[in-house]
């Protein structure tokens, strides 16, 4: 499943996910951050994994809400950011448009060339 496939990502592939998320159209953007709202029940801008347990039971969605966490929880603080929960959604969603891909590409490719060098992937 697309969930157990991001936690098997490397962490550059994370990354580019990461800017990828940042790039979502507003509309999609505005939907998936009321569903963060609707899981932040303590209204931190955080979420739990109860809390993603509490969300992915409302959804009807049978998913082991502390292994999803793990994979989701890009820092390791033990809690979802918004972005972090975007970056989840965008890589669990069929399709990420082309649009998109070089949108990250061209957040690593610093000098332009159309290439990523190892510097580049240093900074």
């Amino acid at each position: 499943s697309g969930m157990k496939t991001l936690g098997h990502e490397s962490y550059f592939h994370r990354a580019v996910t990461f800017c990828i998320a940042s790039a979502l159209g507003m509309k999609e953007m505005q939907d998936l951050f009321e569903v963060f709202q609707a899981w932040d029940i303590d209204y931190s801008g955080y979420l739990s994994v109860e809390q993603l347990s509490f969300g992915l039971d409302t959804f009807g969605i049978q998913q082991d809400p502390a292994a999803l966490m793990a994979i989701l929880d890009l820092d390791g603080d033990s809690y979802l950011s918004i972005t972090e929960f975007l970056a989840g959604a965008v890589q669990l969603k069929e399709g990420v448009s082309e649009r998109l891909i070089h949108y990250a590409f061209g957040l690593f490719d610093l000098d332009g060339d159309g290439y990523i060098s190892t510097d580049e992937l240093r900074l």
